[in-house]
């Protein structure tokens, strides 16, 4: 996971700010252990958890 990117958007009457967080996986598992990057599976549930997170902050 890298660090995450941050847009601004300017509309007509506000500013909005995105921030996108990436999870990336390699399906292959030989090439995964050199990467170090998740599997499929491991990916979706963690960027799950970021959004649970993100939403239970902004509660």
């Amino acid at each position: 996971m890298d660090k995450p990117t941050i847009r601004i958007i300017r509309h007509e009457e506000s500013i909005e700010v995105r921030v996108s967080r990436f999870f990336y996986f390699d399906e292959n598992t030989g090439r995964r252990t050199i990467t170090k990057r998740m599997s499929r599976q491991e990916a979706e549930e963690a960027a799950k958890a970021a959004a649970r997170a993100e939403r239970d902050r902004q509660r």
